[in-house]
């Protein structure tokens, strides 16, 4: 190191450092740098090859403006006026030292001067009148005097942000980017949100090379193809050689510091076995909505050590794909799970929203203008999803009838008179119950739902009775055909087991594309004559049509379920059938309406069987499975 000045070395020892005298007229050496240096990439650096590492760029208000005033005070300069700027030969530190300042909230912008000696690059600044002020950009005295009550202090002409005056200038639909998270981490070109993928790369080599030593980082994408050029190729490059090794049959990045970085794809059901077990101090899942919510709380259970590090989960991600669903259910509507055991219940201080438009992403525009205008042109559902990030329009969505929330009304008292039914689908891993009222007109209303894990047939029997009012005369359960299949363990059905336990079960049709379409034509608006309908609404405002499907608010998954269930991809006719975790939802409502019964409908008779009991009906025929008849329903 070079120290030609007093004050700057008298500054060094202020404090701290430890500093050697060596051969040279103005050099010295200070002790302990040189790790720090090549842990940071820099040791060796020329003038002109020298940067400013990601972490100091994108650390706290403190470290960013140590960093200024290092650099200031060295290269820095400020004329008799106050005026301040920095020159270097190296245009990306100069464009680093730009950045800095628009971080702190100040103006700068880099001149290029054609000198004799050759190009170099000056960053003219100008810092607000309060906070971070021109002196402030100072440590050495001399230099922060001149700025002292000078005009350039503060830049108050230009720099400093004031209410003048407000005028009404009408009123519009607007946007508000809350930035609520713990590290304030949010900032890009310009000072706008910055691309997903560019955040989770800084952020996890921030942490690793300085942040937390020793820290084990989960880097996760859908797609190893995905994983490797947005995250692998882009990360070896920001990182300099010396600082880690990495392997390529594992794809773990492993730093001088004990650090490491495991870049890993979810490539299915084999990947519960691969992490079963694993322990990571942050996880990043990139395009969270590619993963099932049952992936993402497996990849919660890895979150674990017994280090001091703080254990984060940062997913980002867009709207669409298989996991819309939960993530717009935890983060956007905030509508978390609660139990009986309250340390099971989902705590909303743990999940953290950073909503950004597409116009948000400065980068991402510079370096694809025509990026906007190709969203413009495409479908309408597509263009509000990626461009104005609306959660509640998806493209593919299977059911856009829901999304305009027609099909959703306040609750209100059910008429005895009116039909009334239930239906369910039931697994292990899910029970999602409904229930049904036909109204005069054949409009089906879901008035109540339940959906649980891990029920037993037993207790899922039970929690259908006890959900179920003692006035409520349910003529008809409608279940799934699987319901009919014998089991090898006891040669008993599911629709006995139920019968044991107290709910008689008629079987459903079970084509899926039939179902889905009868669904969606439900979903349409008929004609509303039912006076009572008619008489929820205020004098002279009942509509002359309502959709002939029909939910209460309460039933919050069902409508959060038919909005993110998309298209199959190889069937446009047929939903998908993942994720897994809102498909019982959306077949149990199925169920129901493939084998509704609505008002004046005829109902086939059923034809005897061969081997019909003494009563004249058949064990087989009722207990294994037939379409449902009128014997059923009374």
């Amino acid at each position: 190191m070079t120290i030609a000045d007093n004050e700057l070395y008298e500054n060094l020892l202020a404090d701290g450092c430890d500093i050697v005298k060596w051969k040279g007229k103005y050099q010295y050496g200070v002790r302990g740098i040189q790790s720090r240096l090549r842990s940071l990439g820099l040791l060796g650096a020329t003038s002109h090859t020298k940067r400013i590492p990601a972490i100091y760029l994108n650390g706290c208000v403190d470290d960013r403006l140590a960093i200024l005033q290092g650099l200031m005070d060295t290269d820095g300069y400020a004329d008799t006026r106050g005026h301040c700027s920095y020159c270097s030969v190296n245009r990306g530190l100069a464009d680093d030292v730009q950045y800095l300042v628009r971080s702190l909230g100040g103006k700068a912008s880099v001149a290029v001067k054609n000198r004799k000696s050759g190009l170099s690059y000056e960053v003219n600044i100008r810092m607000p009148d309060s906070g971070i002020t021109n002196e402030r950009l100072f440590r050495l005295a001399r230099k922060a005097d001149r700025c002292k009550d000078k005009a350039y202090n503060g830049g108050i002409s230009d720099v400093t942000r004031r209410i003048v005056s407000i005028e009404p200038d009408g009123e519009a639909e607007c946007t508000c980017i809350s930035v609520d998270n713990e590290e304030r981490l949010y900032i890009a070109d310009g000072f706008t949100v910055t691309h997903n993928t560019h955040i989770v790369r800084i952020k996890a080599i921030g942490a690793a090379l300085v942040g937390y030593p020793g820290i084990k980082i989960l880097i996760m994408r859908k797609t190893y193809n995905e994983l490797e050029e947005n995250h692998i190729r882009p990360i070896l490059r920001m990182v300099s050689p010396e600082l880690f090794s990495y392997n390529n049959t594992s794809h773990l990045m492993t730093f001088e510091n004990g650090s490491t970085i495991k870049f890993g794809h979810w490539s299915g059901e084999e990947s519960f076995n691969e992490y079963n077990g694993l322990e990571y101090d942050w996880i990043f899942i990139d395009e969270a909505t590619q993963f099932t919510e049952r992936a993402f709380n497996f990849l919660g259970g890895c979150l674990r050590g017994v280090n001091d590090i703080p254990k984060r989960m940062y997913l980002t991600c867009n709207p669409g794909g298989v996991g819309h669903a939960w993530v717009k259910r935890l983060f956007i509507d905030r509508d978390f799970k609660r139990s009986a055991n309250p340390e099971e219940d989902e705590n909303p201080d743990d999940y953290t929203f950073i909503f950004a438009k597409a116009e948000d992403n400065t980068f991402l525009l510079k370096s694809s203008p025509l990026y906007l205008k190709n969203l413009a042109q495409m479908p309408e559902e597509l263009r509000r999803a990626y461009r104005d990030g609306d959660w509640d329009s998806i493209g593919g969505n299977y059911f856009p009838e829901m999304l305009s929330g027609r099909n959703v009304t306040a609750p209100f008292k059910i008429p005895q008179h009116w039909t009334r039914y239930r239906s369910f689908d039931y697994g292990l891993d899910m029970f999602a119950c409904f229930w049904w009222a036909v109204d005069e007109d054949g409009r089906c209303w879901c008035y109540r739902s339940f959906e649980h894990e891990g029920l037993i047939v037993k207790d899922a029997a039970k929690a259908a009775l006890d959900h179920t009012l003692a006035n409520e005369q349910i003529i008809a359960t409608y279940a799934p055909p699987d319901m009919w299949n014998r089991q090898k363990e006891t040669g008993k059905t599911m629709a006995e087991l139920f019968l044991l336990n107290g709910v008689n079960i008629v079987r459903s049709d079970n084509n899926r594309v039939q179902g889905h379409m009868v669904m969606k034509d439900m979903m349409a608006p008929i004609a509303l004559k039912d006076p009572y309908v008619q008489s929820l609404y205020p004098a002279g405002q009942a509509p002359d049509r309502l959709p002939g499907l029909m939910f209460f608010d309460g039933c919050k998954k069902a409508i959060s379920d038919l909005k993110a269930i998309q298209q199959d991809d190889k069937n446009p006719n047929d939903c998908a059938k993942d994720p897994h975790e809102i498909t019982h939802t959306v077949d149990g409502i199925r169920y129901f309406c493939v084998t509704r019964v609505i008002s004046g409908e005829a109902l086939p008779e059923l034809q005897p069987e061969d081997d019909e009991d003494e009563d004249g009906d058949s064990y087989e025929h009722y207990m294994c499975g037939d379409r449902a008849d009128a014997r059923y329903l009374l």
